[in-house]
């Protein structure tokens, strides 16, 4: 991927952050940006942070960030980020969507939790001492190197630290 490419893909990010307020933009507008490059485009709705795209051999793109549980009702009411503290509603779990054409996305919900971790394996007790709903996953990142997928993310509750998950299959 070019370094425009790269600085493109970042602006449109940047736009899902910034404009959960209102719905993604029409594809037409979409499909006019793409080929332009010249314009942050809000491609998906729903609240979410530090958004992270890459581009797959498999021709797709592959989308997650910092998100809700799946469920928590919070996510619809809540359209700005209160932080990493109790008040916060950013969950344990990675949501990953997928899309052909950064247009038309398909859920693939979580396949990759806290719980799925080596902090959750090495330090049991710090999990059991906090609650679930304020375990923290944040800023997740994918990546496909050398034929496996990598996940990369930060998480500041229950334990500090971060994770770099490697999946056993392709």
């Amino acid at each position: 991927m070019s370094t425009r490419q790269t600085v493109v893909l970042l602006l449109m990010l940047l736009a899902i952050a910034l404009d959960n307020c209102f719905g993604a933009m029409d594809r037409k507008v979409i499909e006019k940006g793409l080929k332009t490059h010249d314009r942050a485009l809000h491609i998906k709705d729903g609240w979410m942070r530090d958004p992270y795209i890459i581009l797959a051999p498999d021709g797709y793109y592959y989308l997650t960030g910092t998100t809700p549980l799946p469920n928590d009702p919070r996510r619809i009411d809540h359209t700005y980020n209160t932080g990493l503290g109790r008040t916060s509603i950013v969950g344990y779990r990675m949501s990953l969507w997928r899309s052909p054409d950064l247009i038309h996305w398909e859920d693939l919900g979580a396949p990759y939790s806290l719980k799925d971790g080596i902090w959750y394996q090495q330090q049991p007790d710090r999990f059991n001492e906090v609650d679930e709903s304020n375990w923290r996953l944040w800023a997740p990142e994918l990546h496909f190197f050398d034929g496996k997928w990598v996940i990369v993310h930060t998480n500041p509750s229950p334990v500090t630290g971060a994770n770099i998950p490697i999946a056993n299959r392709h």
